[in-house]
């Protein structure tokens, strides 16, 4: 069967998205798909055309950007005119104009995976509710399935687009758990708070650093991500005296020696489709705090019952550092406890989807 991975960005680009494209297309490759990437992309260093672990990725220059949006007219032009050489065409991400396009091209079957939440954070977000419906609410409508990574996903899709409810599936992500548990830790001075994401406002990495500003137990944060907040959360982290190691992007190998070096994670992110660095966390018997949204209360699920910890959105620095103290005080969560789900588990899902549509 050949199929097209439709998405606005791929590896070696960071990003949720970017990875669960990246080992979900790898993983169909191992179950003999024909699989080809098709993505946009705005550094011209990057080959064109490249093998990688068995997929064929085409990178489409993109020299239009808008504030949301990413458009590649050499995407577009191929989209229009060479879809229907694919059995399946699946394309990823809601809030890009990557599905509407792939729609218009009207691939014989064509799959969506949202990767959708709902706006928050006030009028600027509600505002950027309607070109969403504008772009992605017709895709969705073409569509034959639509892949959802959560329920709390697929509930707020069924709010945002009428009419889709009777072609949703929930197939949550995975993680590589063998793989994160094979790294070796990073050897530390105290123990490690970890903090794992674009460095943007809705991720509420400042509340994270005005907490450890609370933590009377001796530990240091460590944040991995980049992003627009990195200078004012530098900034933030010097004025109020926590020590701060800033990482920036690392490579997958280095994330998994932090997530195994960490004593506690910590998200308190306002929205997500799903909690994927919750799960990594979980595989690397880290602790974990999570704020309270409905894709974090889904996700911990998976995880051990000592392993986690909900916190309520936008909580009092001092509530936070309460916390992250219990936390710092707990051993490491019971690698026995819980069920993990592994990329393996999403493929073979997301295949059945695919077969039950080819037919």
């Amino acid at each position: 069967m050949r199929v097209a991975l439709v998405t606005h960005r791929y590896v070696p680009h960071a990003g949720g998205i970017e990875r669960h494209v990246h080992e979900f297309a790898k993983g169909l490759a191992r179950q003999d798909f024909e699989v080809e990437v098709l993505s946009q992309e705005r550094d011209a260093s990057l080959p064109r055309v490249s093998q990688d672990e068995g997929v064929l990725v085409r990178r489409f220059q993109a020299p239009l950007t808008l504030p949301r949006y990413t458009v590649s007219p050499q995407l577009v032009r191929y989209l229009l005119t060479r879809l229907a050489r694919y059995d399946i065409v699946h394309a990823h991400n809601y809030h890009e104009i990557v599905p509407l396009v792939t729609a218009l091209g009207r691939p014989p079957r064509l799959v969506v995976t949202p990767f959708y939440h709902p706006p928050s954070g006030g009028m600027r977000a509600r505002m950027l509710r309607w070109p969403h419906q504008a772009i992605g609410g017709p895709a969705l409508r073409r569509a034959d399935r639509i892949i959802c990574v959560s329920e709390a996903e697929a509930g707020a899709l069924k709010e945002e687009v009428r009419g889709v409810a009777d072609r949703l599936f929930v197939i949550p992500c995975g993680v590589d758990v063998t793989l994160i548990r094979r790294a070796e830790p990073w050897t530390t001075a105290r123990p490690v708070v970890l903090s794992v994401g674009r460095l943007v406002p809705y991720k509420r990495v400042d509340l994270v650093i005005r907490a450890m500003s609370c933590v009377q137990h001796t530990a240091d944060l460590v944040i991995v991500g980049d992003g627009p907040e990195a200078g004012r959360l530098r900034d933030l982290a010097a004025a109020v005296g926590v020590r701060t190691q800033f990482l920036g992007r690392v490579s997958d190998a280095d994330l998994h020696r932090w997530l195994r070096a960490a004593s506690v994670f910590v998200s308190m992110s306002e929205r997500e489709s799903f909690g994927l660095t919750l799960l990594e966390a979980f595989a690397a018997e880290s602790q974990v705090i999570a704020s309270d949204i409905p894709a974090h209360r889904e996700t911990v699920r998976y995880g051990p019952s000592d392993g986690a910890c909900i916190v309520p959105v936008g909580a009092a620095p001092d509530v936070l550092a309460a916390a992250i103290e219990r936390a710092l005080g707990m051993e490491r969560a019971n690698r026995s406890d819980g069920r993990i789900r592994t990329w393996d588990d999403m493929t073979r899902g997301v295949a059945e989807v695919y077969r039950s549509l080819v037919g």
